[in-house]
């Protein structure tokens, strides 16, 4: 009989939230080939320590610069970090290995022969259990210090494909807690299908997000657009300035919410079949009464409430479907890196739009 094959199994557990929250529960741990040997913590900080040797003949303005370049192992460079920048970090964004099976190049650490991974697992490798758990076991320490950096209101961006989104969301449910998850964002990388794909071209990738701690996250909005701001007029002269008009009934409801209303302009208010009214009649005669009911041009129309262009959001509320055109392709990416250092000389590069957005 053959072996059964699962090279990677998923725990639920009940630890207590890295939020200290009594309420909050960490659900899930993963457990892979290699995991047992890899140690949940790091040692304390050294306030002694040289974190670093700084290389001023290679630096420009060193004394006015500043950002920070570190050359080396990344999970060297974030326990230098560690030493001098531990829960200062508003926002990490990083690009590993997509583990493609082209792309993992540290293979003396991490690995395992497959006879070896057999005898451990008493599974087989049907499924290429051992290089998940080549790509777990290098991912696992990195997260973790850089969960040490990030401050109470940081947050992480982690951009990944389909090979391992699935198992970097365990990991990160593990490391950040499930409750921290903000979003998985989807960008729409490429422009084009390729026919010489097998099956399905796969024309996206993703960026999986958490936040520390996420009651003390908070995100940003984006510029309002031209065509946003566009949508407001200002037919009737209000003095409070552009405005757009909206419905005043919903698809859902209760049906001892609907009611019929006469206003004191003559027009009835009675929403149609299959439709609720959003405001009860005395928020609707207050709005009547500020002049925050538009009658169209006529002054007879069914009404809609005017909102006005000062009170709405000064921003755009962020997506998750990334497009290309608003934040830049795997195309655009290499064309920029390529009037830098040269075609061919940066593998799978970001746009900087993407980081920027």
């Amino acid at each position: 009989m053959a072996k059964s094959s699962r090279p990677l199994t998923l725990t639920c557990c009940a630890k207590n939230s890295p939020t200290n929250s009594s309420q909050k529960a960490q659900p899930s741990a993963i457990h892979y080939l290699g995991r047992a040997k890899q140690k949940p913590s790091f040692p304390p900080i050294n306030p002694l320590a040289k974190p670093s040797s700084l290389a001023k003949k290679k630096s420009i303005a060193f004394e006015l610069s500043k950002n920070l370049f570190i050359e080396g192992d990344n999970l060297y460079a974030l326990k230098l970090l560690r030493e001098t920048y531990f829960g200062q970090v508003r926002f990490i964004y990083i690009d590993p290995p997509y583990n493609t099976g082209k792309d993992f190049i540290d293979k003396g650490k991490f690995t395992i022969g497959k006879t070896a991974y057999e005898e451990e697992t008493k599974a087989r490798d049907e499924e290429g259990g051992r290089y998940h758990s080549h790509w777990l076991s290098m991912m696992y320490p990195r997260l973790k210090l850089a969960r040490n950096l990030l401050s109470q209101d940081g947050d992480i961006f982690i951009s990944i494909d389909d090979n391992e989104q699935h198992h970097l969301r365990m990991l990160m449910n593990e490391i950040f807690g499930a409750y921290n998850f903000i979003a998985q964002f989807v960008w729409h990388s490429k422009h084009s299908i390729a026919n010489a794909a097998k099956n399905v071209c796969r024309q996206h990738e993703y960026i999986v997000s958490y936040a520390k701690n996420i009651d003390e996250f908070k995100i940003g909005l984006l510029p309002r657009t031209e065509e946003m701001d566009a949508r407001f007029k200002n037919p009737d002269n209000d003095p409070r300035g552009n405005w757009q008009s909206i419905s005043l009934h919903a698809k859902s409801g209760r049906e001892s919410d609907i009611y019929t209303l006469t206003l004191p302009n003559g027009v009835v208010f009675d929403c149609p079949v299959g439709r609720y009214p959003i405001f009860n009649k005395a928020k609707f005669l207050e709005l009547y009464h500020d002049n925050r009911l538009w009658f169209g041009k006529t002054g007879k129309s069914v009404p809609r409430e005017k909102v006005f262009l000062s009170e709405v959001k000064q921003g755009k509320t962020a997506g998750s479907v990334l497009h290309f055109q608003d934040v830049g392709s795997t195309h655009e990416a290499n064309e920029d890196i390529s009037k830098i250092v040269g075609k061919g000389m940066f593998a799978n590069p970001k746009p900087v739009r993407l980081v920027e957005h």
